[in-house]
């Protein structure tokens, strides 16, 4: 019998702050995937917008189960007829100024699940790792969510792609996951860790990016130098001894955009040293 072939697509594109044109993007990318046969579509985390306001991302808040981009999600998966694994979605607090959060996002602001609605639920998977939260990042180890039958047909990929993960570890994390303090204090811990790095990159050239989650922190490099991502990072580690990321790395084309990431994940005195170095340039 001549095995089946089952398609997936990761969206990769640039958003911005303007939601509609961001849809309207989502939905190009996603045709042209289905059109090329995928079955599955990974949406980056923030396809929506990137860069609003607090005010602006309170504007687009949804109820929690209905609103635009709710909507935007279910049907696109349905008209297309393909499987989504979905980004976040603000879903607004009843009876307070803010939206929920989870995990790794600071300041009170959130990301929604998509399994958390109907619409959406019923044709996603909810991919996460324990490698983050957890500090266990060379473990590789991770979870799936999904309704019961595409559980099913996602274990029998699994299955002849993976084979199988370091079963002491799976058992290891089973336990650890009774205990809800350490991941609910997480995003105190390193709240106070962008809070310390970002007050102290705020007095050197260095402009800095939004950071509302993760524990990475974007700068522009722009009034330092003209260098490209890629050869300013090395200049960064070999003469200033700071090492960042480039983010024209994350990019197929190299999309280049004079901006660096610094991990922030670190020993405060680590910190400390890497901001002493910075103020210098």
């Amino acid at each position: 019998m001549k095995p089946s072939v089952h398609k997936a697509a990761a969206v990769q594109m640039a958003s911005g702050p303007n939601v509609s044109a961001n849809l309207l993007e989502v939905e190009r990318l996603a045709e042209e995937a289905a059109g090329s046969g995928a079955g599955l579509l990974v949406l980056p985390e923030n396809f929506a917008f990137m860069g609003l306001a607090e005010r602006d991302i309170l504007a687009i808040g949804e109820a929690d189960g209905a609103g635009p981009l709710q909507d935007f999600l279910a049907q696109l998966a349905r008209r297309l007829g393909i499987w989504l694994v979905g980004g976040t979605v603000p879903i607004r607090v009843p009876a307070a100024d803010k939206v929920r959060a989870a995990c790794l996002v600071y300041d009170g602001r959130g990301h929604q699940s998509a399994s958390r609605f109907a619409g959406l639920a019923e044709r996603s998977f909810v991919v996460s790792s324990f490698g983050k939260t957890y500090h266990v990042t060379g473990w590789k180890v991770g979870t799936v969510m999904a309704p019961a039958a595409l559980t099913a047909e996602f274990r029998k990929v699994h299955q002849f792609n993976v084979f199988t993960v370091n079963t002491p570890m799976q058992h290891a994390l089973a336990e650890y996951l009774k205990r809800p303090e350490p991941y609910v204090n997480l995003p105190a811990f390193y709240q106070a860790k962008r809070d310390r790095f970002r007050t102290g990159l705020s007095h050197t050239r260095f402009k800095l990016l939004p950071c509302p989650g993760t524990y990475f922190q974007c700068v522009s490099y722009a009034d330092i130098s003209d260098l490209g991502e890629d050869a300013f990072c090395r200049w960064l580690t070999t003469e200033v001894g700071v090492a960042a990321i480039p983010l024209s790395a994350f990019y197929a084309d190299g999309f280049d955009q004079g901006i660096v990431r610094f991990c922030f994940a670190k020993q405060d005195a680590t910190l400390d040293k890497a901001l002493e170095r910075l103020a210098q340039i």
